[in-house]
């Protein structure tokens, strides 16, 4: 007789999946012109040459936009001073999507599957955390199922997930390469911006995280899954 795995893994994306990193930006933007005295399109045009300095915008770190900025602007300010302007938890609590609360009850929702939540994301590491935390979801996701990386479509990084985990991204490319080279994963684009779905084999699309108990029991509960 087939056995039923005892643990289904849910993987999310960070930026634009669970918090509005747009929002985000817009804030500490505004902090730090008002903070250091200068109109907000100094600190936009000093972001920009920052960012277009990295090798991908995931490389994007606090601390080094901060002395970015320093060397930029007027005055006698320092780096650490500006990145605790950047991370003031204000800019980060709000900025969670409103359906985010729904992954608190998905156990109940789905009673048996064994259901355990990670995060699958590309950036800093200690970046990426402090959004989960500043935002007050940190305690959602279990810490053994943090898959934090610079290039999270690395070879290295393809290999954490493991069999059967579904994926949930808004980055086409992400769920595409999933797809692709990761066919025992389900992965799942988020398109928060439209109705638009997801025309790749293998893909499934929602446009909000309220849909996701029922799409985790097609997927899931819809075929038996054997255990790892």
């Amino acid at each position: 007789m087939t056995a039923v795995r005892s643990e289904h893994r849910l993987y999310l994306d960070i930026d634009r999946t669970l918090v509005d990193t747009d929002q985000t930006k817009a804030r500490y933007i505004t902090a730090l012109a008002i903070f250091c005295h200068v109109p907000e399109k100094t600190v936009v045009d000093s972001l920009q040459l920052y960012v277009s300095s990295l090798d991908a915008t995931t490389d994007f770190d606090p601390l080094g936009f901060a002395e970015a900025l320093v060397r930029e602007l007027p005055g006698s300010y320092s780096a650490k001073q500006l990145e605790s302007v950047i991370l003031r938890p204000e800019h980060f609590a709000s900025a969670v999507y409103e359906d985010v609360q729904v992954l608190r009850n998905m156990g109940e929702e789905l009673p048996g599957l064994g259901l355990r939540m990670g995060i699958y994301s590309e950036g800093v590491k200690r970046w990426q955390e402090l959004k989960l935390l500043a935002g007050k979801i940190n305690d959602i996701f279990a810490a053994d199922l943090r898959e934090i990386h610079r290039r999270k479509l690395a070879a290295e990084a393809l290999t954490r997930l493991s069999a059967g985990s579904v994926i949930v991204d808004d980055k086409v490319e992400v769920v595409q390469t999933l797809a692709t080279k990761r066919p025992d994963l389900h992965p799942v684009w988020i398109n928060r911006a439209s109705k638009e779905k997801s025309s790749i084999a293998g893909v499934e699309t929602i446009h909000s995280l309220r849909e996701l108990p029922a799409l985790l029991r097609k997927i899931w509960l819809g075929t038996q899954h054997v255990t790892e």
